[in-house]
């Protein structure tokens, strides 16, 4: 559902990259949509840099 990708090391040895969606939707969403839990469709649309 959502990979890594390494880009560097920064200060201190830190590791640089981002974690980003595949856009593969997990095929458990829909149970939890009947359950009452609503997961924002968007969580597998981006990307996110640490």
């Amino acid at each position: 559902i959502f990979l890594f990708e390494k880009r560097g090391i920064g200060a201190g040895g830190r590791v640089l990259g981002r974690f980003y969606a595949t856009g593969i939707r997990p095929k458990f969403a829909e149970k939890l949509r009947v359950s009452g839990i609503t997961v924002p469709a968007a969580l597998f649309d981006h990307s996110v840099e640490i």
